[in-house]
């Protein structure tokens, strides 16, 4: 399910095995704490594909979509699969790999589109802010993006980028936002605007900086 802890997957699962089998298990994982580095690591991307596939399914049933895949190290799905976990093989999906694009070339990327849409991880990245809402909100288009604890730190839900929290969720606030060009065109210039503001290289750095100037002192202070 959207939202789901893998640490929280891992120990359900065992505790739904026959009773002979949990003692067993448990042992094993005593026995071998990179096993379960290993298997939470697995049902994280168990559960982050699932995620993406059903918005990316959810999606397609409103709009065509193009989707932007780097694909280096071979080691994501290519076109083909792509197709095939999807289920579509008409035009309404167009798969571009972006893994030898010029970084020259990344505005023109983040500048297409009427929308964007992204699922980060609700399984085992319990915070933080991927790049992609900087980069998108920099190029002046709309996001839509999975709710996070600092994000709402950072932007305006609904005013400067649009934001879901479940599967109905996401489906409903997409279908609505493809409906009304305007929400579209407002969200992008607030989400523009507040990137200007707030978001540049310049200003992020001055807040990390900050924040770690601030945890040393308190810690130092802590320890006088």
């Amino acid at each position: 399910p959207y939202g789901a802890n893998p640490y929280d997957i891992l120990a359900n699962t065992i505790k739904d095995l026959p009773a002979k089998m949990i003692s067993p298990c448990k042992s094993v994982l005593e026995k071998e704490p990179q096993a379960v580095l290993n298997l939470r690591a697995f049902a994280s991307k168990l559960g982050k594909n699932e995620v993406r596939k059903r918005m990316l399914r959810e999606a397609l049933k409103v709009a065509p979509l193009l989707m932007f895949c780097g694909n280096l190290e071979k080691t994501h799905a290519n076109e083909k699969e792509i197709r095939m976990i999807l289920n579509v093989d008409s035009d309404r999906l167009t798969v571009r790999d972006t893994g030898n694009l010029n970084p020259s070339n990344l505005v023109s990327l983040y500048s297409y589109g009427k929308i964007h849409l992204q699922a980060t991880d609700p399984q085992s990245v319990e915070g933080g802010i991927p790049f992609r809402v900087f980069q998108t909100t920099a190029c002046r288009r709309p996001l839509l993006t999975d709710k996070k604890p600092e994000l709402a730190e950072c932007y305006s839900y609904g005013k400067e980028l649009l934001a879901f929290e479940s599967d109905k969720d996401f489906a409903d606030t997409f279908h609505a936002a493809m409906q009304n060009q305007e929400t579209l065109d407002q969200v992008a210039q607030e989400g523009f605007h507040r990137f200007l503001r707030d978001h540049t290289w310049e200003k992020r750095f001055e807040y990390v900086v900050k924040t770690i100037t601030t945890q040393v002192h308190g810690s130092a202070v802590g320890k006088a």
